[in-house]
């Protein structure tokens, strides 16, 4: 494939099948990108913003090199989160439909016993959290000794303390000819020195969004004092009409919020990095089932939540840094869609916010609730 433009009809037959299946009519820009130099086997480091069609690029040109008859695995896929390895190896199981690909997802908090079973079978993807992905290869059960592609989604994620020993035990049994490609919606100085330490050569792509696709996602900021927040929450969601998920920073204050608003009456559930496997699938499929209006959660179990057409995200407490802020604002306006980003800040947490709006290059503004409306300030 030459690195101009992807050509479908490169793929297998099943992937153009499920082409035109999918609401893809044409590559995005980071598939156009990144999808020619990852077919030809290149590594790669990319950054696009959530929700342009990162997981599509990775994976095709991973599936084309499977061989089926080879009956070991031949992709693996490092996600950060449980609800992340769900949603992509939901995206495995729909563009492998009509090949002969077997794959499966391996989480921590799942039953490890089922989870070996599994891998008595073939299983060409596997998609799992790093924690559990070490776990399963130091008892020998998850073998790397045929892997075609090693993936890491969520990249500056991924290396968190608490997952780095994970992945540098997985990547120390990849083979050197194995392909590496890192993927992450914000590239740090940290995920650039690993790229450089892991991957020799590899190439960076990066896409921003157009000055017009900035424009389809509103960013509001309120300000309250923090005793009041709940409320305006409360109002926000009376005013805005719509579901929203709702950003918190610590499990307990998330707990406090979701009950003080069951209490008056607002459905709501949680989700934190605490919630049992079935906690959290539950929360989840009443939100997306559109049986609850409000989904309050913490940064990290949430990140890469792809909840289709998501029309608002509210940040009950302050993000800490930019980065924070473009995952959470990330939740919505994906793939080209309108979306409601709304922020609470106390007064003295008010520069702070502008500050943080600054450096993630988004115009946000001073917003009020004024007659059940949302209205400038």
């Amino acid at each position: 494939m030459n690195n101009e433009s992807p050509a479908l009809d490169a793929f297998p037959s099943y992937i153009q099948d499920n082409w035109e299946k999918s609401s893809y009519t044409e590559w995005t820009p980071i598939q156009k990108k990144v999808i020619p130099p990852l077919f030809n086997g290149e590594n790669a480091l990319f950054h696009s913003p959530t929700g342009t069609g990162k997981t599509v690029a990775y994976l095709l040109p991973s599936l084309h090199k499977i061989d089926e008859s080879v009956k070991q695995t031949q992709v693996l896929i490092v996600v950060p989160t449980r609800e992340l390895a769900m949603q992509v190896a939901e995206q495995v199981k729909i563009w492998t439909q009509g090949s002969g690909i077997k794959s499966a997802a391996f989480i921590g908090g799942a039953n490890i016993q089922r989870q070996l079973d599994k891998l008595k079978k073939t299983v060409h993807v596997v998609v799992g959290t790093p924690g559990r992905l070490d776990e399963l290869k130091s008892r020998k059960k998850l073998k790397l000794h045929a892997l075609q592609t090693f993936i890491a989604d969520e990249t500056d994620q991924l290396l968190q303390k608490e997952n780095t020993k994970y992945m540098q035990s997985l990547l120390k049994d990849v083979k050197r000819e194995t392909q590496l490609v890192y993927t992450s919606a914000t590239v740090t100085k940290e995920v650039k020195a690993f790229a450089e330490r892991t991957m020799d050569p590899y190439q960076l792509f990066s896409v921003e969004f157009t000055q017009e696709e900035k424009e389809r996602i509103t960013h509001l900021y309120i300000v309250s004092d923090e005793r009041d927040k709940i409320d305006q929450m409360r109002k926000i969601v009376n005013a805005v009409g719509k579901q929203a998920i709702v950003f918190v920073n610590n499990a307990d204050k998330l707990e406090e919020a979701s009950g003080k608003m069951n209490y008056r009456n607002w459905s709501s559930k949680t989700l934190h990095a605490q919630s049992s496997k079935e906690e959290r699938e539950k929360s989840l499929k009443a939100f997306r089932n559109e049986e609850i209006r409000l989904l309050l959660a913490s940064d990290v179990a949430a990140r890469g939540l792809d909840i289709e057409e998501l029309p608002c995200v509210i940040s009950l407490d302050l993000p800490f840094t930019k980065e924070q802020y473009t995952h959470r604002a990330g939740r919505t306006g994906r793939m080209g869609r309108e979306g409601l980003v709304i922020t609470l800040c106390t007064p003295r947490e008010e520069s702070i916010f502008k500050r943080i709006a600054k450096e993630a290059d988004v115009h946000a503004v001073k917003a009020a609730i004024r007659g059940g409306e949302l209205v400038e300030a």
